[in-house]
């Protein structure tokens, strides 16, 4: 069975400390074993489709997905079929943590995603001979299972935006124009910028465990309609059960618990400051009958609406 620790992908084999950034372009194949890095790896899907591997996760992956992968979470990319004329393209953007420390003040006071991404120290790095797959290389000579991992992000079909910026980054990677680095610097500050805007935007939703506020103000906005766990998953390109890992953790509930205590809230504040019918606070709050309404209702506040109610006179 696959070692889902797998090797490590030291930073060395990609960059230099002065510059700790490396992008390419390349083909997924079935030959890249799991791995895990001491540096960020921003992917973006060029062409066509196949599949993330994240741990014990396994997520698809199709063109204009974006996926950001912290140091120390294993993971591989996998093609969808081995159809040559079915091919899946990536970029991918390796950025070391020495580059972050130079960005960083650029985004000062509102850093606290990248932060979180980016680590606060570096391990040791060590060499290897480089083998080809996703980022080009390999250093297999640290079999070493990986520290505590984050939890990675995906960032869904967000347009040609992406695309260019990406094409804009191997461009100038490649090249050996005056003036190379300071594009290079250029393009990575828009990267994360726009990467950041669209963490922040409806629909778009960061899955890492320290920020799921995108899908709770969902929730907040929705909450009147069914909502199911396996639906909110698959909007943020998850598992089931990887979301509801992530989801329990965040919130300490698990997802019907934050769901029922968000038409709760809502059932109360309605009862407390409307004189609409029972029958209305139930349909208002999201349930589609009074008795399982009661009934809920009566579990969270020990009495029922109608006494509820008279409570604020």
């Amino acid at each position: 069975m696959e070692q889902h620790n797998g090797h490590k992908l030291a930073g060395a084999l990609f960059y230099s400390q002065e510059f700790p950034l490396f992008v390419n372009r390349a083909e997924e194949t079935f030959d890249l074993r799991y791995h895990f890095h001491d540096f960020v790896e921003i992917t973006y899907v060029a062409e066509g489709r196949g599949f993330h591997h994240v741990g014990e996760d396994t997520v698809e992956a199709r063109q204009g997905d974006l996926f950001i992968v912290p140091e120390g979470v294993s993971h591989v990319f996998r093609p969808g079929s081995s159809d040559r004329k079915q091919r899946m393209m990536v970029y991918n953007a390796v950025i070391g943590q020495g580059l972050w420390e130079m960005l960083s003040p650029l985004f000062a006071p509102e850093r606290g995603i990248w932060n979180s991404i980016f680590s606060q120290g570096q391990e040791e790095e060590s060499g290897g001979r480089p083998e080809s797959g996703s980022t080009g290389g390999s250093a297999i000579a640290n079999p070493a299972s990986p520290p505590a991992p984050r939890d990675w992000i995906i960032i869904r079909n967000h347009g040609e935006s992406l695309n260019s910026l990406f094409q804009e980054l191997h461009y100038e990677f490649n090249s050996r124009e005056q003036g190379r680095r300071a594009v290079l610097l250029s393009c990575a500050i828009r990267l994360l910028v726009l990467i950041d805007r669209c963490m922040k935007r409806n629909g778009q939703w960061e899955v890492r465990e320290a920020d799921l506020s995108g899908v709770m103000d969902y929730i907040r906005l929705h909450y009147r309609e069914p909502l199911t766990l396996a639906g909110l998953a698959a909007r943020c390109g998850l598992s089931e059960r990887h979301f509801f890992r992530l989801f329990k953790r965040r919130t300490g509930q698990t997802f019907s618990q934050y769901v029922q205590s968000v038409r709760m809230e809502a059932a109360c504040k309605l009862l407390r400051e409307t004189d609409i019918s029972i029958i209305e606070v139930t349909e208002a709050a999201g349930y589609r009958d009074t008795d399982s309404f009661y009934r809920v209702f009566k579990l969270w506040t020990g009495c029922t609406p109608g006494e509820y109610r008279k409570q604020r006179d």
